[in-house]
């Protein structure tokens, strides 16, 4: 009885104050309470994943590293007059998605999810907490359609990946069999497109694929955390950058989040590349 009266409680940390609390003492209260209230927002997750999702929280809603570049806030600013959409690539359970419907009420959203079970998690955000104009798409996103492997970490849930982008210390994994879109094919129709990516790994074959297309005409700006692990990763890079910058969009880094990565001690190549049309339609 005890158990499941802790994972209907929510606790509410005040946004200043999660600032001056470490993360070890962050990582007992989650432990204890099972979900997390920031404001008005509920999110539930995982026992496994409480610690990774606080990580998040701190990341997207004090670090704002989802901060965006003056022609989409613009297009943001003016999206209850102009249709504005907003795809969330690799949703996980919500966390991101919650920010961009609290900061930004009258845009679409498309939140994408590939794993089954962070998926239901990411449904029942969105539901308890009322969310409207919030599509939902169970699907892996690479330059194929049709079915894929997907691999969920359950060691760490955030970590899970498709077919093919496994990395070393990878285990505790459950497979599943989940559908393959292109995202090129699902910006097609949409106007004043602003996108972000978390995808671990796979975000090289989303980009290419994107700038490969000819459907990104009314893409304003992309937000990607890329994983730089290998030379081929860099090389990976390298290329999209060019064929991105032919396309008219300019590059930027943003520095501060990998250095935040670094302090929490987390020993991996990610970078926050922001990809920003000089000259949106």
């Amino acid at each position: 009885m005890r158990k499941t009266e802790l994972t209907k409680t929510f606790v509410e940390i005040e946004l200043p104050l999660i600032k001056t609390i470490k993360m070890m003492f962050d990582y007992y209260i989650r432990s204890r309470i099972g979900a997390v209230k920031i404001g008005s927002i509920k999110l539930v997750d995982e026992k496994l994943m409480r610690g990774k999702t606080l990580m998040i929280v701190k990341a997207i809603f004090l670090q704002q590293v989802y901060s965006f570049s003056p022609p989409a806030q613009k297009a943001l600013q003016n999206s209850c007059k102009n249709r504005v959409t907003i795809i969330d690539v690799g949703a996980n359970i919500g966390v991101s998605t919650a920010y961009f419907r609290s900061k930004y009420p009258c845009t679409n959203i498309i939140s994408i999810e590939a794993s089954p079970r962070n998926f239901m998690l990411l449904k029942n955000n969105i539901a308890i907490n009322n969310f409207l104009k919030v599509d939902l798409i169970n699907s892996f996103i690479g330059r194929k359609t049709g079915k894929i492997n997907f691999y969920h970490n359950i060691s760490s849930p955030g970590g899970s990946f498709g077919e093919g982008f496994k990395r070393k210390g990878t285990s505790e994994l459950q497979k599943f069999v989940v559908s393959q879109q292109r995202l090129s094919d699902i910006v097609k129709n949409l106007h004043n497109i602003i996108i972000k990516i978390d995808v671990e790994g796979a975000e090289f074959e989303i980009l290419d694929d994107l700038a490969s297309s000819k459907n990104i005409n009314q893409v304003i700006e992309i937000i990607a955390e890329v994983s730089i692990f290998t030379q081929q990763n860099f090389n990976a890079l390298n290329s999209i950058l060019k064929k991105f910058n032919t396309l008219g969009f300019e590059p930027r880094f943003i520095s501060d989040y990998t250095v935040s990565l670094l302090k929490q001690g987390v020993k991996q190549g990610h970078m926050q590349l922001s990809l920003i049309r000089s000259a949106p339609n």
